[in-house]
Formats: C-alpha cells, structure tokens, sequence
C-alpha cells in the first residue's frame, strides 16, 4: 500500500493572519504599542480537557486506499496551553493535546500527540470575552500496532472560537469549540476533525509600568525632587530660580494703581464654599477700639428694614425678668397745669 502525499492549499495559511489581522489593527502603524497597552501584558497557563471527533476519511497514520473500519475512534483530548497576551485584543498561544484513541476496527490502540500554535482575537472586553482563534499544528502517531497503522506526522490547521469568563483576577474558566483541517484519504483532499475542550486558567499580570515622572516647568529637575515644580531653576539650587531658596515660598503677586486681582466666579446653582467649625470652635468675632462704632445699616427714602417673621406655631421671643423683680413700668411725663382763662383772674 503506498503512501499518498497530500498538501494542503497555500491560502489555507492565510486563515491564522486574518484572524488576527482585527487584533493588530489596534496597534500604531510604528508597530509599537503605546505605553498604556504595555501594562496590560500578561501571561496565561491553562489545563484543558474535551473531546476531540476524528473524520473517518483522515490520512493521519492510515493509507491512501484504507477503509473506513481503520479510521480513528472518538476520544477524550486533554493537555496544557500556555499564552501570551502582548495586547488587549490579541493574545498568541501554543498548546499540546494527547488523544489516547483506537482504530474502529480494533486491530491497534494508537496515541495520537497534537503540538499547535495558535492567534486568539478577543471579540470584547471585560469579565466575559468571546474570542475567534486560529493556527496551525502538527499531529503525530505512536501506534500500538504499526502494521495497521502506521507512525506519522500530518500538518493541520484550526479555526474556532470559543469564551472565557473570568472566576477572579487571577483564574477563570475557558471553552473551546474548534474545526481542523486536515489531508482526506480520498475524494476531497480535506477533511475536518472537530473538538470541544473546557480548560482552568490562571492568569499572571506583569507588574504595570509606571509613566516616567513629569517636568511641569522644563528645568530636567523631575518634579517629585524639584523644590520649585512650576519654576525653572538650576540644580544647585534644588530646581529653584537664583534668589529664592530651597522650598521658600513663592513671591506674592502685586497689583498696580486700578488692577484688580482676579476673583473666582460660580456659575448657576454653583455654591462658594463655607467655613464650617468643629465642636468648640467658635468663629472670629470684629472687635472694636475704644471709640469705634460699628457700622450701621442705613436705609434710603422708601426702604424698609427687613421684619422678622415667624412660622406657623412659632412664638416671638419674650424678655424675662428675675422671679422677684417687678415688670418695668412706664412712666409718663406731668401732665402741665391749664392755662389761665383770658381776661383776668378766674
């Protein structure tokens, strides 16, 4: 029985770069991602287990004219996947699946070893994140039986897609659901494999990496050990202007003849704010010299000083006296004595 050689088409290698070809539009066309996008690096390691369902008409480990009786059973898959994300959307994986299988005939068990590298695009962000994946692998045959089945390695290609969802900050849990394409024994030169994997994550955030400190007024003193953060200085004066020493207080501003200092506006419904005082805190109080008044409030022709007024229930307060001092009394002044009557005495 001869072997048939069987290529898969050129275009299928573009699938992987399409699928990542959304991720990467995110990334400057420097081809060097933006400060912010660095923090967000980090590494992911996973433990999956599924189901991998072989094609009966798969050339891996078989011969171009075998039946369909020795084509590969379904099997459990399990394996380890390890990934990195070096962008928010776009992460790159590779992983290694073992297939413990047989042939359906039952003539050898056969150990199927799958090694892929693979592109993950993640469609959203947050706590749950569907995502599109694509790649490449190889599969390689370690039979029981090599006159039934012989030792082979076969290229593959996968596209799928699947969710994850995160459990905390550091795990989650993943579900894969994939098809791969692989050389047919015959009719059309591919064939389709399927799998559907569930996989335990971790996820190990790099450190974030924090901005360099600022300058605000340009002297190359950094402001978290300049004296003067808004002026200009030379270092042998701690970053402050000649003249002034180190963490001396500003200069005042001064105003000329008819300048006015700026004052601050509020808008509608805007409130300045107000001195509150704690318990015991008592607010300063004008005192007045010897001879001062103070100032009284004047009223124009017409206008009224503001009345008191009182509410519904609400009682005027009333001056009280000690218990044994009498009420004050008014007192009125004489009344004059009458006038004598004209004309003499009465």
């Amino acid at each position: 029985m001869r072997r048939q050689v069987v290529r898969l088409p050129a275009w299928l290698l573009a699938l992987p770069l399409a699928v990542a070809g959304n991720a990467i539009a995110d990334v400057p066309a420097s081809g060097v991602a933006p400060a912010v996008e660095q923090q967000r690096v980090e590494l992911e390691a996973a433990a999956f287990l599924g189901t991998h369902l072989f094609s009966k008409r798969g050339l891996l480990g078989r011969y171009n004219d075998d039946s369909y009786d020795n084509s590969f059973n379904n099997n459990i898959a399990f394996g380890l996947r390890l990934g990195v994300l070096p962008w928010k959307r776009l992460g790159i994986e590779a992983e290694l699946a073992n297939i413990p299988t047989s042939t359906q005939d039952g003539h050898s068990s056969v150990m199927v070893v799958t090694v892929r590298a693979q592109a993950v695009v993640n469609l959203m962000l947050g706590r749950v994140r569907p995502f599109l994946d694509g790649g490449v692998g190889v599969a390689v045959t370690s039979p029981a039986n090599p006159v039934s089945v012989s030792r082979d390695v076969q290229g593959q290609y996968h596209l799928g897609a699947g969710l994850r969802v995160d459990a905390s900050a550091i795990w989650g849990l993943r579900l894969d659901a994939r098809v791969i394409l692989e050389p047919s024994t015959g009719g059309p030169r591919i064939t389709q494999d399927a799998e559907l994997l569930l996989s335990v994550y971790g996820r190990f955030p790099r450190a974030p990496v924090r901005p360099p400190p600022t300058d605000r007024d340009k002297d190359g003193i950094t402001d978290d050990v300049d004296e003067c953060p808004d002026e200009p200085g030379p270092p042998s004066n701690g970053g402050c202007p000649p003249g002034r020493s180190k963490g001396s207080p500003p200069p005042m501003k001064t105003y000329g003849p008819g300048e006015v200092p700026p004052m601050k506006t509020y808008g509608p419904g805007e409130v300045p704010p107000m001195k509150t005082y704690g318990p015991g805190e008592v607010p300063p109080m004008k005192t007045y010299d010897s001879g001062e008044v103070p100032p009284m409030k004047t009223y124009g022709p017409g206008e009224v000083p503001p009345m008191k007024t009182y509410g519904p229930g609400e009682v005027p307060p009333m001056t009280t006296n000690p218990p044994d001092a009498p009420p004050p009394m008014k007192v009125y002044p004489a009344d004059p004595p009458p006038a004598p009557p004209a004309g003499g005495t009465p």
